[in-house]
């Protein structure tokens, strides 16, 4: 038996399928999950903070959601010796430590893995690429990054044909470099790290990459198109000072009048 459907109910249809095998999907990941912290508690591996008292707010000042009462548990036990708080949050990733518990991000933590020998190079080079395609910003280049992607990218007519890992460090760039003017240029009182350096490691990686590619042993025309695609789609001058607050940097003698 045929069904006949015209093209709106198709696109209706192919979409309620999708939707339902993200959700199948999703709600799999959920069951992975949960197992694996119930048998890590059982275990030992995960311990739980105590349950502080909620604190009684009303109108403006309710706090109820989840991702609050999550954050507000991490700034209220009380640290032991080699505590540390893991957390992605730009705000508080400001600071370094809350009381004698250090504050850590995932990077951190996937830094450490490869220092301790746990994390393979090509390992954690997968897993950074994976935040950049979820859309994490202000994550610094790196110049072996970007002469691997562009040396394996297919060359035709001269030109790159963008692949996915390229197309992505583009947009990843451009997305960190909409709103640099937000970033944290000067630290404050608290000492807390400043955050538009992450473009000057990005401007420096993208020269030394330069270098990368016309130091292999390839053809010209090759590195030429390689450094072509460097230069058109993560190149800014003077390494991106100009999107942030920062003063600008001029040649020695010259000013800005």
């Amino acid at each position: 038996m045929s069904i006949f459907c015209t093209t709106p109910a198709s696109s209706v249809i192919q979409g309620a399928l999708a939707n339902y095998e993200q959700d199948t999907g999703d709600a799999a990941w959920l069951s992975r999950l949960t197992e694996r912290i119930t048998k890590g508690l059982e275990a030992g591996t995960y311990q739980l903070l105590p349950a502080f008292p909620e604190e009684q707010a009303e109108g403006e000042n309710a706090r109820s959601s989840l991702d609050f009462s999550c954050l507000k548990d991490l700034f209220l036990f009380k640290p032991q010796p080699g505590d540390v708080i893991w957390i992605d949050d730009r705000c508080i990733n400001r600071y370094f430590h809350r009381d004698r518990a250090a504050i850590i991000d995932t990077l951190d933590v996937l830094f450490l893995l490869r220092d301790r020998g746990r994390l393979e190079p090509d390992e954690l080079e997968e897993l950074i690429h994976r935040f950049r395609r979820a859309g994490a910003r202000y994550l610094s280049l790196n110049e072996q990054e970007i002469a691997a992607w562009v040396q394996r990218a297919q060359i035709v007519d001269g030109k790159i044909i963008e692949s996915s890992e390229l197309r992505t460090l583009r947009r990843n760039m451009a997305c960190s470099l909409v709103d640099c003017d937000v970033l944290t240029i000067a630290s404050d009182e608290l000492g807390a790290p400043v955050e538009w350096p992450f473009l000057l490691r990005s401007g420096a990686a993208i020269l030394d990459a330069l270098v990368i590619i016309w130091s292999a042993a390839d053809r010209d025309d090759l590195k030429l198109a390689r450094a072509d695609w460097v230069l058109k789609n993560l190149y800014v001058p003077d390494r991106g000072r100009s999107f942030t607050n920062a003063e600008r940097s001029y040649p020695s003698g010259q000013g800005h009048g």
